[in-house]
């Protein structure tokens, strides 16, 4: 909960962030009494914002005019929004669109907590870019090396399964993911070496280690 408002106080100060909030449908009515609304002073405009969780922001009004505001947001930002689209299961095709084309034409690298939200978001939503998966799996092979951190096992676990859901057979990325749990067996947690036992038949997918016996 400390983490959630940290990351709310955080990006409600971001004030492209926040004109992104108000254009998905959250902005309210000035004579609204209620203690929970802070005023922030923009270019001498007074505009009030409902304080609230991250994930509580998205509504279906505006998604589309919202789509032309993506740029001018961080690539964190954009991975936020990307998915809590998903969890408000919220599909904008125009702002999904936007989204990925603004994202893959980042040369900043996501980590791999974002690669797993942004294909958990197209794997819900039954979205797919060439481009934005294309990058993602780049990104992966990167953070994976000398990546040893056992937490990071549900995340590997979670991009299996998106990838299988996405029916996307990258044999890179599939041999990077396999070497990983592999390497690190002692400290994955079962979820990420069920999620590799599912992923790879379904993909049609034989691990390099494997197919050179």
């Amino acid at each position: 909960q400390y983490i959630k408002k940290y990351v709310c106080f955080f990006l409600e100060n971001d004030l492209r962030f926040t004109k992104l909030c108000r254009m998905l449908g959250k902005s309210i009515n000035n004579n609204r009494k209620d203690n929970n609304v802070e005023k922030t002073i923009s270019n001498g405009i007074e505009k009030n914002f409902v304080h609230q969780d991250i994930d509580t922001i998205l509504t279906i009004k505006g998604l589309d005019e919202a789509s032309k505001l993506v740029a001018s947001i961080t690539l964190e930002q954009q991975v936020k929004v990307m998915k809590n689209l998903a969890l408000k299961k919220r599909r904008s095709t125009p702002l999904l669109r936007s989204l990925s084309f603004n994202i893959s034409g980042k040369d900043e690298k996501l980590t791999l907590k974002q690669c797993s939200d942004v294909l958990f978001a197209m794997a819900s939503l039954n979205f797919t870019d060439a481009a934005l998966i294309s990058k993602i799996c780049d990104d992966i092979q990167v953070n994976l090396k000398g990546n040893t951190d056992i937490k990071k096992s549900t995340i590997i676990g979670s991009m299996l399964t998106s990838l299988s859901l996405l029916k996307h057979r990258d044999t890179a990325v599939l041999d990077s993911l396999t070497e990983w749990i592999v390497a690190n067996q002692a400290l994955c947690r079962t979820q990420a070496v069920q999620s590799l036992c599912l992923t790879l038949p379904t993909l049609n997918n034989i691990p390099m280690e494997v197919a050179a016996l």
